[in-house]
């Protein structure tokens, strides 16, 4: 069997996370105030721990480094996270991905690899049940935009490296992320079946990296999250981190705001900028998730020992 079908299944939906905005760009600020943002959440039911069928995954590359929130400006996309260092390099003919969209289908695309462990995955149906699938309202510009950034993603290579306090390479894993790929989705008529199947196939690598080192999220929390990809990012992250610090008995861990940045954020023209973001997505992610505790100060995040949103038994450390 050449691959495994996916038929597109609806996840959780939480009401439409209207109020959550995509980070500003450089030199703008949040219209609303993270108080008045918090208090109109009210209507956000609270997220428990997943159980098995609440689950997606990403791979360790792309929740210690994030993707860049808007397109940048340069041909090469770096992020630094301790001893951990993401590059990520497009073809000649497409985009460093961007966004949440990419986000979004990563999820997606990593779950079903860990669901099915093909390499080749087969997806029928209409493009809009597609999109219906991964949490994405379905519209002519969400359509295009949602179909690029697929493209870049796909045809996107990714290079993931460790290194010692000295310097000094441990791990390197490089990898393109397809081998080949066919989206038969159409834009113009999404409701309309496809003659043919869409095929995505993984390369060697990245399937291994994905099937090997893939970490579990809350489902909930990524739909009700959707719309803010500094928010997706800091909700994976702070998943494991509250993990990893239970498993090695870390009472509490500080990270300052400028190692944050430059792990996350990088678009922002001010660090100030990023922590005043940030702030505001930590709040809502509290509020979805009343077990997540950390301590916010004008230099640094210090997170607390805290419930993870996946349970744990589902985690593990990272190599």
């Amino acid at each position: 069997k050449r691959g495994t079908s996916c038929p597109a299944q609806k996840i959780y939906c939480a009401p439409p996370p209207t109020l959550i905005h995509p980070p500003p760009r450089e030199g703008e600020s949040m219209d609303q105030s993270s108080t008045a943002l918090i208090k109109k959440l009210t209507t956000f039911e609270t997220v428990k721990p997943s159980p098995f069928d609440d689950r997606t995954y990403t791979p360790r590359a792309l929740l210690l480094c994030s993707l860049p929130y808007r397109k940048p400006k340069t041909e090469t996309w770096i992020r630094n996270a301790g001893r951990y260092t993401l590059k990520i390099l497009p073809d000649a003919d497409h985009a460093i991905p961007y966004g949440s969209y990419p986000r979004l289908f990563n999820y997606w695309l990593t779950n079903e690899v860990k669901r099915t462990k093909q390499k080749t995955l087969m997806i029928g149906g209409s493009y809009e049940t597609f999109l219906y699938a991964i949490g994405i309202k379905d519209g002519g510009k969400q359509r295009r935009n949602f179909m690029k950034q697929a493209h870049n993603f796909l045809t996107a290579t990714i290079t993931f490296t460790e290194r010692t306090s000295n310097g000094k390479i441990v791990d390197c894993m490089r990898a393109a992320i397809s081998k080949r790929y066919r989206l038969f989705w159409d834009v113009t008529e999404p409701r309309e079946d496809t003659l043919f199947k869409t095929e995505i196939s993984l390369t060697e690598e990245y399937y291994e990296e994905v099937m090997t080192h893939a970490i579990p999220l809350n489902l909930k929390m990524i739909d009700a999250l959707k719309r803010s990809p500094l928010a997706l990012d800091l909700y994976g992250w702070m998943n494991y981190k509250f993990y990893a610090m239970a498993h090695q008995r870390i009472p509490h861990q500080t990270i300052s705001w400028s190692l944050l940045n430059s792990q996350f954020g990088g678009q922002f023209a001010r660090v100030r900028d990023f922590k005043v973001n940030s702030e505001l997505c930590l709040r809502i992610i509290q509020h979805l998730w009343p077990q997540a505790k950390f301590k916010i100060t004008s230099n640094s995040l210090t997170l607390l020992p805290s419930s993870t949103s996946v349970a744990p038994k589902f985690l593990r450390l990272l190599p």
